[in-house]
């Protein structure tokens, strides 16, 4: 039986790097390029119907000094014609309110 969205799969330990991170997203959506720009074009096209919904387990090993990639994937579903839902799996159950006081400040992520 066919979903009637889209599932992509993420285990954030496995990706040593933010580009195989984009590119593990990228081919699971089947991105024509396997880029962060190319992901989030491909999230909020307005001629997508079906919603992407994205499990990242062990999200806390994406923390960095700057967790640019935590605001990144954490904002995506925020954005205008988004077509995400972001289900992110964390060992700390304080992650948002310590790693990324950003969010708080934004009303459409919380």
């Amino acid at each position: 039986e066919e979903l009637s969205f889209t599932l992509i799969e993420i285990n954030c330990m496995s990706h040593n790097t933010n580009k195989a991170l984009y590119a593990d997203i990228a081919t699971q959506l089947k991105c024509e390029k396997t880029t962060k720009s190319a992901c989030q074009s491909f999230i909020t096209s307005k001629h997508r119907r079906k919603m992407i919904v994205m499990l990242l387990d062990e999200v806390d090993q994406l923390e960095t000094t700057n967790n640019s990639v935590l605001y990144t994937l954490f904002e995506w579903p925020a954005l205008h014609n988004s077509r995400l839902i972001l289900i992110g799996i964390a060992n700390a159950l304080d992650l948002t309110d310590r790693q990324l006081p950003r969010l708080k400040a934004q009303v459409t992520c919380q």
